[in-house]
């Protein structure tokens, strides 16, 4: 039976479920608004309620639910087909017949072995819905074997001629074969003897016999053809009598529209529209249909040339000021840029059209709620150690009296995140894995085993006391020191320590571009004019750009971080800036990514160093002078052409390796004509045009010697 009024309920479960960890209802109605909720329990208690009624109030109960989901009501309407309402109504007298029959064996059914709905699936079963068409000479019969060999047939299709499809003996699970063998009652047919027999019938019939062998899966992999017709390969050559798919007599309308396609490629435009009309006529496609492909033709016909069309993503400037006004782009964030960077596509579904992937549903809290308590018990920490902000703090110090300040401020955070989120194994084991080892049993209960090292350090050590032994042994060795965390330039959102009450304004060749974002972490040198500094930002995952991300043009954060703070502070010098990995449970580096010279770099084992940043190898850049110029000059060039890209609506897919782009796992990838054979042609005729389209300096399989200075 179809039950039309639940057809809303079904969406919004359905959307929902996609959300989250587990579809069992229960979990899924917590989510759902409180209406919807009441209305869908209300129904699941009406449908109880039938397992608890005597039997002879069975139908009267169920026509009242029936009734309350409208099914009765859309049998009656008028909005469905006659088609769909015989088949229907044929479906409501067979179930009426049913329960009249249940009724009858009341006063002796034993209701300890079965309750009223039990009852009526049991009997509903093995009950089918017959044909409401007249049955004429030219029918389809779909049975089984078993049916097949009892009818007097014209034509037979046998499907599934597979080992996999082909009925087979079973083999009996070991603990229930004593059962089967211990009295020949409960002894099974062969199933594969008894289809063989069917199947040797359908073969002596009258009837012709077309046997279907599909080749593989819908995963790929091959299948094996049955025994019965390697049996019949001794007797007959069946290569001689065998036809492929495509060789096959045309049974539907896909096939023809199969046939159309394949034939589209190698016929001339005249040939193609005639086979479209011929479709049209004979209804293959309606008119509708017939124009979406003719729109459809012209659009792939477009997209198949390596020019920039407005089949490509290509908006004019009036339609860009309409639809992604002024106000809604500006001021731009590095993050957005980035994605434009990447592909004009994936910013213009994201940024423009507003369409994203909903969040995750979860009981526990996701990646993105864990790196905030990350960032935030970061932020705090350090602010504690502050008498007033943007006072340079040391990083080094008394380790214990530093792991007592991080716990208290750890659980003082801890409260506020998460105080929405239940406590679980899996969360509690996450807290531990960043918690364990700071303080004491006593005053952290998630400091995990009590045990000790050699060197008296504790056998579980998370990712907090990790980044306090990193800050003691790499970035408390520099010259810099942490000055100012979560530095908020512009109004990006209303979180961090504001250095800056409007955005930062990059100027640029193309003009200037308004900039906004937060730094997570800004660290000084004391004494230096103008003051040397250093711009990080925390990284609590395992996939982090690297320097040749930031010199090759796809990575813009740690570039416009350099930009940004030096308009909001004065008197200040980007010399280095870094992503630093802070990944439980024990993945601490406050090197990655790093961009800087190696005149302000010190490799990491020296004891004495002088500069404000470390090093494992050598940086890109040899001078100082080298690496303004990119960031001053390179780097302000670039942002230049990205914003002017996004003014004129060229929203273009990707011209990156879809490796480089992420391509495999872009939420868009399922809506995207991404054509990265032709991506190099593309580029040509961007260079050969002038066209003011973004082009990565990556997606020319460049070296960055290649476009940046290294002196």
């Amino acid at each position: 039976m179809t039950n039309p009024i639940t057809e809303r309920l079904e969406r919004e479960l359905t959307r929902i479920a996609s959300r989250v960890e587990t579809t069992a209802l229960d979990s899924v109605l917590e989510h759902i608004d409180d209406a919807t909720a009441a209305t869908i329990n209300s129904i699941i208690q009406d449908a109880e309620a039938l397992s608890d009624i005597d039997l002879e109030l069975l139908p009267g109960h169920l026509e009242a639910l029936l009734e309350r989901l409208g099914v009765l009501t859309t049998l009656e309407s008028d909005k469905v087909s006659s088609q769909f309402r015989a088949r229907e109504s044929s479906a409501r007298s067979r179930l009426d017949r049913v329960l009249e029959t249940l009724v009858l064996t009341a006063p002796v059914a034993d209701l300890d072995i079965g309750d009223p709905t039990d009852r009526l699936e049991r009997a509903l079963n093995d009950v089918s819905i017959r044909g409401t068409d007249s049955l004429t000479d030219q029918r389809l019969v779909v049975c089984s074997l078993g049916e097949a060999f009892l009818h007097e047939f014209d034509h037979v299709y046998v499907l599934g001629m597979t080992s996999s499809h082909f009925p087979s003996k079973q083999d009996h699970l070991s603990f229930a074969r004593p059962i089967y063998e211990a009295h020949s009652d409960f002894e099974q047919q062969d199933p594969g003897k008894e289809a063989r027999y069917h199947f040797g019938a359908l073969l002596s019939s009258d009837a012709s016999i077309q046997l279907s062998a599909p080749q593989r899966s819908p995963s790929g992999d091959p299948y094996v053809e049955a025994d019965v017709l390697s049996d019949m390969r001794r007797l007959i050559d069946l290569n001689k009598i065998r036809k492929q798919g495509e060789d096959a007599t045309h049974g539907n309308q896909e096939d023809i529209q199969r046939v159309i396609g394949k034939a589209w490629n190698a016929v001339s435009d005249t040939e193609r529209k005639a086979l479209l009309d011929e479709a049209v006529e004979n209804e293959t496609f309606t008119p509708d249909q017939d124009n979406r492909i003719q729109r459809g033709v012209e659009c792939s016909s477009a997209r198949a040339d390596t020019q920039l069309t407005s089949y490509d993503g290509k908006l004019s400037p009036e339609t860009v000021a309409h639809i992604h006004t002024e106000t809604e782009r500006k001021p731009y964030s590095p993050s957005r840029l980035e994605t434009y960077a990447a592909c004009g596509f994936k910013y213009y579904m994201h940024r423009v059209l507003g369409i994203k992937a909903p969040d995750p549903l979860t009981r526990e809290p996701d990646h993105g709620v864990r790196g905030s308590y990350i960032h935030d018990t970061l932020e705090h920490y350090y602010l504690s150690l502050q008498t007033e902000l943007g006072e340079p703090v040391d990083p080094g110090g008394d380790f214990d009296t530093r792991q007592e300040q991080l716990l208290d401020i750890a659980l003082d955070r801890l409260k506020t995140v998460f105080s929405e989120y239940p406590e679980t194994a899996f969360h509690n084991q996450w807290l531990i894995s960043v918690l364990a080892g700071l303080g004491t049993p006593a005053e952290n209960k998630y400091y995990g085993p009590e045990s000790k090292t050699d060197d008296d350090k504790p056998a579980a050590r998370g990712l907090f006391y990790r980044f306090l032994e990193h800050e003691f042994d790499e970035p408390a060795k520099t010259t810099a020191r942490p000055t100012w965390f979560e530095a908020r330039i512009g109004q990006p959102y209303d979180a961090g320590t504001p250095v800056g009450d409007n955005p930062a304004i990059i100027e640029t060749p193309q003009g200037p571009v308004p900039v906004h974002g937060l730094i997570d972490r800004v660290d000084t040198v004391p004494g230096t004019t103008p003051r040397q500094t250093v711009v990080r930002d925390y990284k609590t995952g395992m996939s982090i750009p690297g320097e040749t991300d930031a010199l090759l043009g796809v990575n813009f954060q740690l570039p416009l971080y350099a930009l940004m703070i030096e308009d909001a502070i004065d008197e200040i010098e980007t010399v280095g800036a870094a992503y630093y990995q802070v990944s439980p449970p024990t993945a601490v580096n406050s090197r990655s990514g790093q961009i800087t010279s190696q005149e302000m770099a010190t490799w990491q084992g020296t004891d004495n160093v002088e500069t404000p940043l470390l090093r494992y190898s050598h940086p890109h850049f040899e001078t100082h002078e080298a690496f303004r110029r990119f960031i001053d000059e390179i780097t302000a060039s670039r942002v230049g052409e990205l914003a002017t890209g996004i003014q004129e609506g060229r929203f273009q897919p990707t011209i990156l390796d879809p490796s480089d782009a992420g391509c495999r796992y872009c939420d868009y990838a399922h809506v995207c004509d991404v054509r990265p054979h032709q991506r190099r042609e593309t580029i040509q005729h961007i260079d050969d045009n002038k066209i003011s389209a973004y082009v990565p300096p990556m997606a020319r399989d460049v070296d960055a010697e290649d476009v940046v200075e290294v002196e």
